[in-house]
């Protein structure tokens, strides 16, 4: 654990249990004000379990060819972790309607789900 100075909770964080994994604890300069950044948990659950354990954000955008791609953003709701996209995913689209991009993008949402459910991390 980080140490530090004048932290009249730096005692204390040692005593919380291991799932609490304080991965990073720092001061901000501007606010003076003690961040933490905790791993794990955030709904109650350790695992996600079902699809209602996820967040999906879905959009669709269009270039200047007149041409839409879908955006898509899948995250874990029981550890924060955005599980798509990822470095090297590809782009959805590109397609002729709005429609058709946020269908596309629906469907591969349900896919990273189904995918991240049956073999988790």
């Amino acid at each position: 654990m980080p140490h530090v100075e004048g932290s009249v909770a730096e005692g204390l964080f040692e005593s919380f249990d291991c799932w609490l994994n304080f991965a990073m604890l720092r001061r901000d300069e501007e606010t003076s004000v003690v961040r933490r950044k905790i791993k794990g948990a955030r709904n109650g659950k350790m695992y996600a379990e079902s699809p209602d354990d996820y967040a999906v954000y879905l959009t669709a955008s269009r270039t200047a060819g007149g041409q839409f791609f879908g955006r898509l953003e899948v995250v874990r709701k029981t550890d924060g972790k955005t599980i798509y996209p990822y470095d090297g995913a590809l782009e959805i689209g590109p397609f002729a309607t709005v429609e058709e991009a946020r269908r596309s993008a629906t469907n591969l949402g349900g896919m990273v789900i189904d995918a991240d459910l049956k073999h988790p991390e």
